[in-house]
């Protein structure tokens, strides 16, 4: 029997070799075409995402041209073009002195009213940073003297739809304007619907983790208007920090926190008079408990319309009964109707345990109402009101001063007043409360250097400028253009130091002025350059941050990252648009990070950058941002208020601590905390954190690293000259230490 011969068990695929490479081939066309849609619906689904962000890039941009065009018309402008028709000249009778403060001139006599070109405003601009001494131009010098107008205006054709590279009409755009109803928003505030967040703000880089993000202030709306700082501070004692916005020339807006979650407008719930017209030209304000009442009062000044008319400042009296606040200026003696005041400072200069006022006033051509220092005193009928001591007190405030501040510079436990003006140093004062009405020494020579040589030869080259006033190099010891400072132990040598914000020849510079103590001998003292040898402290500058490109704004210190470095926010724009604003990070060792994001607070492309303010609105350890965009003249005086919530790692420790006097002033002003953790000291200043045109939240914050621990907590309280010491205090929480008149000493445990 024959035996049929095997197969090969491979036959099949040998076979049918050519049916199955096939198969295989298109199997794999099948994969890859599935993978490529999944591909290309992805790439769709990313696409539509992207047409989504630009579709809601457009309506912002849409509703900003359109609050630009309200603001333009207004004045005049033609709508169709970036320029100013001829017919404002004559076209004024709509014009609301309530809406804008610009120029006087145009209440007064219509047909003064002139603008600039913006070509002349930007060669003003350059002739005011980097002067030409050889060849001065006396085009612009005329133009200077005649017409030095804020509003710029081109001669050539520009649309401004065009820049924004968006075609419409303006009739289409989507604004909303709450309505009249007593539950809404007052309606002179505009409100954008969509949320700048990622839209209209400046780009954060892929490589950050950011460290802020914007938050909205209530769930639907973005807040736009013109602005003069903004001030923080817990009027109905809950906790968390309320929000004052002035609003320039507009309602203000007092804003409620909700505990950490969101803000609910009560402007008219709150303050009375609301909506009565008499909100004009406000600037800068400031809480305190000036009465010592147990609520904050707020006090706010007034510019007085370029200082051609009177306006009285507002002082707004929280009676404690449901936070209603009524105005009481007149009555209590600040009213100051005459001061074009720029900032308020609260300060207990004669240690009497009330709260005094000083208010920064710009210089009036008929030397009316100057800064001026208010003393706190009790009437015979036991109202507590305000005494001008100007005079009495001898300080000079015959030129534009910004703010005030004081500090402790050479650790004598006697604080210096220092008034900011546009050249730093300007004045700094000496405070003893020997004799209430003599409690100022002019020390500025003695606490800084100036090489009068370098002084000399300045002002001799600056003779022939065809400007009025040149910035005088930093070699003579004096810093100029200041636009805003900051105190801060930025080496964490114990010694106070001085963050200066400063625009210089055409650059954005950020300086810190190391504080390096008291000289040591007689010896060392008179190494210093120059002439004058007279200054006993020791100082070393450093420019940690410049650009040529942006203009150095508003600028506040803090340690954001929690790591026991004070880091530095600073706010820029530009002479015709906004700019990125920057973050600086300390790493410690005197090296400095700039960060032109701003590690996701870079703000807002609308409007121009106009003030910053540190708080813990949340009350989660970690300081956040708060921005207004409405700054100077039109149409770039509205711009959005942002609020950036600081997102940083939560690993890390902290500490916040409210101060309560008895026999000091209501909040232990002029007062400073030292707390030791993990053998590491730091120590901050008590102050009602006022800088220029703004307040930071008072509460004071410490960020401890990986320190669990803190060993001891020293409060050095003003009046008493005393200490008040703390034991083994457990860090992450909001501290309230109530002065002990009686017990120096008290044990945490």
């Amino acid at each position: 029997m024959m035996m049929r011969p095997s197969r090969d068990k491979y036959w099949f695929l040998s076979k049918n070799k050519p049916i199955i490479f096939i198969l295989i081939i298109s199997s794999i066309i099948f994969f890859k075409l599935q993978y490529d849609v999944m591909q290309l619906s992805e790439e769709l689904q990313k696409e539509k995402n992207i047409i989504k962000l630009k579709n809601a890039e457009i309506q912002d941009f849409n509703q900003y041209i359109h609050l630009l065009e309200k603001r333009f018309i207004s004045l005049g402008g033609d709508e169709t073009q970036w320029g100013c028709s001829n017919s404002h000249k004559y076209n004024m009778g709509h014009y609301n002195i309530e809406d804008e403060d610009d120029d006087p001139s145009i209440i007064n006599d219509p047909a003064k009213y002139k603008l600039l070109s913006l070509e002349t405003m930007m060669k003003i601009q350059d002739a005011k940073y980097a002067p030409n001494f050889e060849q001065p131009s006396k085009c612009i010098k005329e133009e200077m003297k005649a017409y030095p107008m804020k509003l710029m205006c081109s001669k050539y054709q520009y649309n401004y739809k065009d820049k924004m590279n968006f075609i419409g009409v303006h009739q289409n755009y989507n604004i909303e304007e709450s309505q009249t109803s007593e539950n809404n928003i007052d309606n002179n505030l505009l409100l954008l619907k969509e949320k700048s967040n990622g839209i209209s703000n400046f780009k954060i880089s892929k490589k950050t983790e950011p460290l802020f993000t914007e938050v909205l202030l209530n769930d639907q709306n973005v807040y736009v208007a013109p602005s003069f700082g903004s001030s923080w501070g817990d009027f109905n004692n809950d906790g968390f920090m309320d929000l004052y916005i002035s609003n320039h020339y507009w309602y203000p807006t007092l804003l409620l926190n909700q505990n950490g979650t969101s803000f609910k407008d009560v402007s008219k719930q709150y303050i009375k008079g609301y909506g009565q017209g008499k909100f004009i030209d406000k600037h800068s304000s400031a809480w305190a408990d000036f009465n010592k009442d147990g609520n904050l009062d707020l006090l706010e000044v007034t510019g007085a319309l370029y200082g051609t008319s009177s306006i009285p400042n507002n002082l707004f009296v929280n009676d404690g009964k449901g936070g209603f606040f009524s105005e009481e200026s007149a009555k209590r003696g600040i009213d100051y109707p005459f001061a074009r005041g720029r900032t308020i400072t609260w300060l207990d200069y004669d240690n009497d345990g009330r709260l005094d006022a000083f208010i920064s006033s710009q210089k009036r051509s008929d030397q009316k109402g100057k800064s001026a220092m208010f003393r706190s005193q009790v009437d015979q009928d036991g109202l507590d009101v305000f005494l001008d001591v100007t005079k009495m007190i001898d300080i000079d405030n015959d030129i534009k001063i910004l703010f005030a501040r004081q500090t402790d510079l050479d650790n004598d436990g006697q604080l210096e007043l220092l008034l900011i003006s546009f050249t730093f140093p300007f004045k700094i004062y000496h405070t003893s409360s020997d004799d209430p009405y003599k409690p100022f020494k002019d020390v500025t020579p003695f606490y800084f250097p100036v090489d009068e040589n370098i002084v000399r030869a300045h002002k001799a080259a600056t003779v022939n400028s065809s400007v009025d006033w040149v910035p005088p190099p930093p070699e003579t010891g004096f810093f100029a253009v200041v636009t805003d400072i900051a105190f801060g132990d930025m080496d964490r040598n114990g010694w106070q130091d001085i963050v200066l914000a400063r625009q210089y020849m055409g650059k954005c510079i950020v300086t810190i002025y190391y504080n390096y103590g008291i000289y040591n001998s007689t010896a060392e003292k008179k190494s210093q350059s120059g002439e004058r040898k007279s200054s006993n402290l020791k100082w070393e500058y450093k420019d940690v941050y410049a650009n040529d490109v942006s203009q150095c704004g508003s600028l506040v210190v803090g340690d954001f990252d929690n790591d026991l470095n004070l880091d530095i926010y600073l706010v820029t724009y530009m002479p015709f648009a906004n700019s990125p604003n920057v973050y600086i990070s300390n790493r410690g060792g005197g090296y400095f990070a700039a960060k032109n994001d701003a590690m996701g607070a870079a703000g807002t492309s609308f409007g121009k950058g106009e003030s910053v303010t540190v708080v813990d609105y949340n009350n989660d350890g970690h300081l956040d941002l708060l921005v207004t965009n409405g700054k100077g003249a039109p149409p770039y005086d509205i711009g959005p208020v942002q609020l950036f919530k600081n997102v940083a790692n939560s690993n890390k420790n902290w500490i916040q601590i409210d101060l309560q006097g008895i026999d000091e002033n209501a909040h232990g002003f002029g007062g400073r905390i030292y707390i030791t953790s993990c053998k590491k000291i730091q120590f901050r200043d008590v102050e009602s954190g006022v800088h220029f045109s703004a307040q930071n939240s008072f509460r004071v914050h410490f960020g401890l690293g990986q320190c669990p621990t803190i060993s001891e907590i020293k409060v050095f309280w003003p009046r008493s000259k005393q200490y008040q010491i703390l034991k083994n205090i457990q860090p992450n929480q909001i501290l309230k230490i109530v002065e002990d008149v009686f017990l120096i000493f008290v044990d945490g445990e």
